[in-house]
């Protein structure tokens, strides 16, 4: 499964041409997830590019040469009120903010899970949703960051996906955009406390050391005179 897998974690302003034909690919797969997706929760139509262009990184599935999934990240300080103000955070109660922000210096925030349709249901021969979820948790992981936060769709089971990969429920059942959701903590020390980390963990960790070794080797490629 791995040899046409591929999970690519860059600055979507990466100048480097080998990181912007990415970059390109993985923003035009993300607009059309998302622009169905919202049309379906709020009837909007329109979606600005600066929730793409403005993330400090976007880790990006691969199958072949093809952009199937991605997921936002991005380190904040909650400790800090202008982060708590983040439109991220707007159905977070403030107190459950201000909680983290005293336990943890800085906590990942992934977001815009992000899954084309074509891999929803494993018909490829593996399921898409899992391996995404943890590839997710293989970065953070990696990332040494103490926490994770999450806001996960209950009504498309990823708060059920997120628990079986070791998080921890914050509140559960809030509404979002007219659905339920769950907001979740990784917390890095106890997934170090687990020797199976969940569904695909092994898998995530192998095609994500892989992938980070190609992507250092190929932004690193100068073009030829």
């Amino acid at each position: 499964m791995q040899n046409n897998l591929r999970f690519y974690v860059f600055n979507p302003r990466d100048p480097h041409p080998f990181a912007q034909d990415v970059i390109l690919k993985s923003y035009q797969m993300w607009h059309e997830v998302w622009v169905a997706a919202l049309g379906e929760l709020d009837g909007a139509t329109d979606l600005k590019s600066d929730d793409f262009t403005r993330q400090q990184s976007v880790g990006v599935l691969f199958h072949n040469d093809q952009p199937i999934g991605s997921v936002f990240f991005s380190n904040v300080d909650l400790g800090l009120s202008m982060w708590r103000k983040d439109s991220y955070f707007a159905a977070w109660p403030e107190a459950t903010m201000i909680e983290l922000g005293q336990r943890y210096p800085n906590v990942l925030v992934c977001s815009y899970f992000t899954l084309s349709s074509g891999f929803r249901r494993g018909t490829q021969g593996f399921n898409g949703k899992q391996l995404l979820s943890a590839l997710a948790v293989e970065h953070f992981f990696n990332s040494r960051l103490p926490a994770m936060v999450g806001t996960m769709r209950v009504n498309r089971g990823m708060h059920t996906l997120c628990y079986d990969l070791h998080a921890a429920p914050l509140i559960q059942g809030l509404e979002m955009h007219g659905v339920a959701v769950d907001l979740i903590l990784f917390d890095q020390q106890k997934l170090k406390d687990k020797t199976l980390r969940g569904p695909m963990a092994k898998e995530a960790a192998e095609i994500y050391a892989i992938s980070s070794a190609e992507w250092r080797r190929r932004t690193s490629l100068k073009l030829a005179a």
